[in-house]
């Protein structure tokens, strides 16, 4: 295996330290240290890293001016922000810079080699951060919220459901009763009538154990049933009222409750073979205790690697 070279960049150097003996305890890391910003951006040029773990606050040149300047080189690593800063203003100009990733310091513990590994395989990664502040509904993004906190999970979903609609879009949900009784809440406590969405159909709320029951044979995902239910489902929107469909589906954190992993796994690579054919938006959400003994917890890049973007809080 090629080993990846990280260079990690912080001032305070028991942090730095820190982050550093915890990367080392693999062996594919060869991991090289710098202290201020004009040090990192020459150490880019000199070491080629594969990656650059980089706080904002630094001494010379702040993260935001090294992450332009080393996106200039002729083989830019890819970034990932470690900072004590979490307004969405901040994390928004982090990845305007070239950031592929980004972690709320607090919360680097639990999302470090998980974030490391995320960005390794193309995808995008917030941890402690808002996930609501990065929405993207204007393109196809199959978002990956990872959850410890069902009330925090719930503000999250009813903003990026709100989000959604107050642009005009339609929204679809694909939860648990719980969940889906919990969101029209929510909803209103935003001041959103959701009865008149539902009238209008601009909002489409779904069970995810009934609806799964629909597209699965033989215990596994059946790719004509997703196809031809999910896709029916999509074309109940009117394309001419709504300017697009945002979803949210928590049918594979059901399948991964049940312990179906591979299930799990085929269905999102089925969300994504559909996105070729329809056109929507999608999030979907799994509680983080469900990767928390050894070997589910191997499995979590497989999860990782069919989204776009990885929520992590």
């Amino acid at each position: 295996m090629h080993p990846r070279r990280i260079l990690v960049v912080d001032d305070f150097e028991p942090f730095r330290r820190l982050i550093c003996s915890t990367l080392r305890k693999r062996v594919e890391f060869q991991v090289t240290e710098a202290s201020d910003g004009l040090e990192a951006v020459q150490n880019a040029k000199d070491q080629q890293p594969d990656l650059i773990l980089l706080d904002i606050n630094l001494p010379s040149l702040n993260g935001i001016e090294v992450a332009r300047r080393v996106r200039e080189l002729a083989n830019p690593p890819k970034i990932l922000f470690i900072s004590q800063e979490s307004s969405s203003e901040v994390v928004e100009e982090a990845f305007r810079s070239g950031a592929a990733g980004y972690i709320h310091k607090p919360g680097v513990g639990s999302n470090l080699l998980l974030a490391v590994e995320t960005i390794q395989l193309g995808s995008r990664f917030v941890g402690g951060c808002d996930a609501a502040t990065t929405n993207n509904h204007t393109a196809f993004h199959h978002e990956l919220e990872l959850y410890s906190d069902d009330a925090a999970f719930l503000k999250n979903l009813s903003q990026f459901i709100h989000n959604a609609l107050a642009i005009g879009r339609a929204a679809i949900v694909v939860a648990t009763q719980e969940h889906r009784a919990a969101l029209i809440r929510e909803l209103a406590s935003l001041g959103y009538d959701t009865r008149r969405a539902y009238a209008d159909g601009q909002y489409i709320s779904l069970d995810a154990k009934e609806t799964l029951s629909k597209v699965v044979a033989y215990q596994m995902p059946d790719p004509a049933r997703f196809t031809e239910v999910i896709g029916d489902i999509i074309d109940e929107v009117d394309d001419s009222t709504f300017p697009g469909v945002t979803i949210f589906g928590e049918m594979v954190a059901q399948l991964w409750a049940d312990g179906d992993w591979a299930a799990a796994i085929r269905l999102e690579e089925l969300w994504n073979g559909l996105a070729a054919k329809k056109s929507f938006s999608l999030r979907c959400a799994y509680p983080i205790r469900g990767f928390e003994n050894s070997e589910r917890s191997r499995l979590i890049t497989q999860v990782c690697a069919q989204h776009s973007d990885v929520y992590s809080h």
